[in-house]
């Protein structure tokens, strides 16, 4: 009996946050990790990211502009159908953009839980509160659409994350993720 009441952890362990109400976090982190305030570092670890998936993607996108250079023989503006190709180039080069943006945050933040960039300042992203790995969704709608649409208003983003003492920029809120640090 008193082996069960060993795991149960004690009540005052648990505790629930209005934001995330359904995230429950049974250990205290801060022994381990802390937030990433630094601006610039995050800002540098997000370039070298876009820097190695524009290599990715440079070579495949130009293969592809070469594939449908030679279907139309080479005769861009006079095939008949110019405009079924440009479609078709079109989609395949934005299938191999999001794939391979998808791709690679999806194996380093679910299996690493830092892309290449936040490796080297050592830093890793976690779902805010229970620092599980971060899923699909989140990476999808946290790189994908949170953070291009963060550049609209990017001063009021700058602002925000110097205003917060967590260190969470709007793209972490709204996709419940934090950026940590581990403490050495």
């Amino acid at each position: 009996m008193e082996a069960i009441n060993e795991q149960v952890p004690k009540e005052e362990e648990f505790y629930i946050t209005p934001v995330v109400a359904w995230e429950v976090k049974p250990i205290d982190w801060s022994a381990y990790f802390s937030p990433e305030k630094n601006l610039l570092k995050r800002v540098a670890a997000s370039l070298i990211d876009y820097t190695i998936i524009g290599l990715i993607i440079t070579p495949i996108h130009f293969y592809i502009d070469h594939i449908f250079h030679v279907i139309s023989g080479g005769t861009y503006g006079f095939s008949p159908y110019q405009d079924r190709y440009e479609i078709a180039q079109f989609l395949l080069q934005s299938i191999n953009i999001l794939t391979v943006f998808v791709g690679y945050y999806y194996f380093l933040y679910k299996y690493k839980t830092a892309t290449i960039g936040k490796r080297y300042f050592k830093l890793h992203t976690y779902r805010y509160h229970s620092f599980e790995p971060i899923g699909l969704i989140r990476i999808f709608a946290r790189e994908l659409i949170f953070k291009f649409l963060e550049l609209a208003v990017l001063p009021a983003v700058i602002i925000h994350f110097l205003l917060q003492k967590e260190g969470l920029f709007i793209h972490d809120v709204l996709s419940k993720t934090v950026v940590v640090k581990e403490k050495t």
